[in-house]
């Protein structure tokens, strides 16, 4: 394991419209706490980070969330995904968190997701006239318009966002994947209708056309259940351990249904059950000759009698297709690729992923009353031992003691204050092994034996000690000598 000393800067807002912009991007998030950050060499690109909101969660735990998310998308290796750009831990409030950077999508009228994009109005008809335009968006929310402008562009919904999305998904299916969290605010929309999918902790395993991930069930995982967007097979499947079986392209054939039925209403029923009852009354903002064409689509893809027929993607896109021949519309070559996933063999991903995820650090929290490691820690000053302390904690703070603070190895006896931090550095189990933090701006150099070169340990990161390892701390004034330290990890019988 490593962690980072962090490259990255959060990005202060200097006015209330960004601030209230991102706002409204963090409150869609679920899972995770995001901030819009950059990297300190490189100040005019942005980039989103992204830490797990739990943050009671073991750390372990939290670690094995964030491997199965970069390994996932390191499979999948698609741009439907935003890029990972870093991975890196730090402690925080004296925990340990873990973080993913991320590209950010600066969407089209200045917006990175759906949901805004839906219900901001810029789905009707002349909303691209001139979509940098303040006035513009006023015009679309004026009463007196034109009812022909108050209608969403049903075709261009359905042939740049729902195919596009079909399109992903059988991508994924040929992964023996499947995303069940499809809804707005996981669409990043980008310039043009370009789509980037978030809520990559929803991508989970698909085994012979069924869901098969045992670790969405367990409650360290989080909740996978999103209110309307989650079918009933799939309530029944986390409610009832897994023992309910729930197929992947009828959940796929719901989501749809859901996100066109938002879309056509601008998210106006966003509160209520989605059901026959609200389908039947809604108000689709669309010409009167195609609404029954869309509630017949809409009811379609939610059928329960279709979704348990259901052979293909194609199955799902011939819906749409349909629709389209409905209402008479010209049918356009769509440039999406209709074959991914056909006649190809399944590149399935490490089963501990999904069937085991937490079970490592469950074996460990089982066996932690009894450490069977001992750290044995040697202080030396011109070569002479001048203090040897034994551990078997999982941490043990270096440094010098300060009013009511004490660490575990003062150094303080050895090197002027001024020349040592109350922290100087931090030794760390993890999953049963240790680790040695550099946690000040004093220089700690490493050996790993007698005859190797001196090394720099850099701020922040974690050295793993592998037996055994030799520090020297050696403060920067010719008035400090350096200190050295022994330390080995012993296994205890």
């Amino acid at each position: 394991m490593t962690a980072n000393k962090p490259l990255w800067e959060r990005i202060i807002f200097t006015s209330d419209d960004e601030k209230q912009k991102f706002s409204k991007l963090r409150s869609y998030a679920r899972t995770f706490k995001l901030v819009k950050v950059r990297k300190k060499d490189i100040l005019s690109a942005e980039f989103l980070r992204f830490r797990l909101k739990n943050s009671s969660m073991d750390f372990r735990k939290q670690t094995r969330i964030i491997e199965r998310i970069v390994k996932v998308n390191n499979q999948l290796s698609t741009t439907h995904l935003p890029e990972i750009v870093d991975v890196f831990s730090k402690e925080k409030n004296g925990k340990m968190k873990i973080y993913i950077v991320k590209e950010f999508v600066d969407g089209a009228f200045s917006t990175a997701n759906l949901h805004e994009y839906i219900t901001s109005g810029y789905l009707r008809v002349g909303a691209n006239k001139d979509k940098n335009s303040d006035d513009n968006y006023e015009l679309l929310l004026n009463k007196s318009l034109d009812s022909k402008q108050r209608f969403i562009q049903v075709n261009k919904f359905i042939d740049r966002v729902l195919m596009e999305i079909i399109d992903f998904q059988e991508h994924l299916l040929s992964n023996g994947l499947v995303h069940i969290g499809i809804l707005p605010e996981h669409i990043g929309v980008g310039i043009d209708l370009i789509l980037k999918f978030f809520g990559e902790r929803y991508i989970v395993r698909e085994t012979n056309g069924y869901i098969d991930d045992r670790a969405i069930l367990d409650d360290a995982y989080g909740s996978i259940i999103i209110p309307r967007y989650t079918p009933k097979e799939l309530l029944d499947y986390v409610s009832l351990n897994g023992s309910i079986r729930a197929k992947a392209l009828s959940i796929i054939s719901y989501q749809l249904a859901v996100l066109l039925f938002d879309a056509v209403t601008e998210c106006t029923y966003a509160n209520q059950d989605f059901d026959e009852k609200t389908l039947e009354n809604a108000v689709l903002l669309a010409p009167s000759k195609v609404r029954n064409a869309l509630r017949e689509t809409i009811r379609t893809l939610v059928s329960e009698e279709f979704r348990n027929g259901l052979k293909s993607m194609d199955d799902i896109r011939n819906v749409l297709v349909k629709y389209h021949e409905m209402v008479g519309n010209k049918l356009m070559p769509q440039p999406h690729i209709r074959e991914v996933g056909k006649n190809m063999e399944k590149k399935y991903i490490s089963k501990d992923l999904f069937e085991n995820l937490f079970d490592s650090v469950l074996e460990e929290e089982t066996t932690k009353p009894q450490p069977n490691q001992q750290v044995e820690i040697k202080v030396y000053v011109k070569k002479y031992v001048v203090l040897q302390k034994s551990f078997s904690c999982d941490v043990i703070v270096v440094g010098r003691s300060s009013g009511s603070f004490e660490p575990d190895v003062d150094l303080g006896a050895y090197l002027p204050d001024k020349f040592v931090s109350k922290q100087t550095l931090m030794i760390e189990r993890f999953e049963g092994k240790y680790y040695v933090k550099s946690l000040s701006d004093i220089p700690v150099y490493y050996q790993e034996s007698n005859t190797s070169p001196a090394k720099l340990i850099p701020k922040g990161e974690y050295l793993q000690i592998n037996g055994s390892i030799r520090l020297i701390i050696k403060p920067r004034s010719i008035l400090a000598k350096p200190i050295g330290l022994e330390i080995q990890v012993k296994e205890q019988r």
